[in-house]
């Protein structure tokens, strides 16, 4: 199964890809989606993907913060 696509040229990971690049919970994508600090997802055969750039950003700007 993937775990990465591209949609009209933007990349989209899904919740298990963001959980190992960023070393965060399932319960923290989860948190972050809630209080909007990630993108809305994007629902494909059952499965949740996010925008890479956004995810990044939102990572970016809390390091900076």
């Amino acid at each position: 199964m993937k775990e990465s696509i591209q949609l009209r040229g933007r990349n989209y990971d899904s919740a298990e890809v963001l959980v190992e690049r960023y070393g965060v919970t399932y319960a923290t994508i989860w948190n972050w989606q809630k209080a909007g600090k990630l993108p809305k997802p994007v629902r494909l055969g059952g499965r949740t993907f996010y925008d890479r750039d956004m995810v990044e950003n939102h990572i970016l700007g809390q390091c900076q913060d």
